[in-house]
C-alpha cells in the first residue's frame, strides 16, 4: 500500500506542477472561452493539490505504522 501511495504522490506532484504552468499561461489570455477553460484548470488543480496533501500525510503515517521514522 505504501509503495502504491508513494507512486501516486509522485504522479500527482507531476500533474500538479503541469497544471500550475498551464493555468499561469491561460490566465495571460483574455477571451471568455479561455477564462472558462482556466476555471476548469483551477478546479482540477485544486482537487490535485488536496489529493497531494492527503498522500503526503498518508505516506508519512504509513511509515510510522511500519516503524520507519524519518521518512
Amino acid at each position: 500500500m505504501r509503495s502504491a501511495e508513494e507512486t501516486r504522490l509522485r504522479e500527482v506532484s507531476v500533474l500538479t506542477a503541469d497544471l500550475e504552468k498551464q493555468l499561469d499561461q491561460v490566465r495571460k489570455l483574455q477571451t471568455a472561452r479561455v477564462r472558462r477553460f482556466g476555471e476548469l484548470l483551477w478546479f482540477e488543480l485544486t482537487r490535485l493539490r488536496a489529493e497531494q496533501a492527503f498522500l503526503r500525510v498518508h505516506v508519512k503515517d504509513l511509515a510510522v505504522v511500519l516503524g520507519e521514522s524519518g521518512q
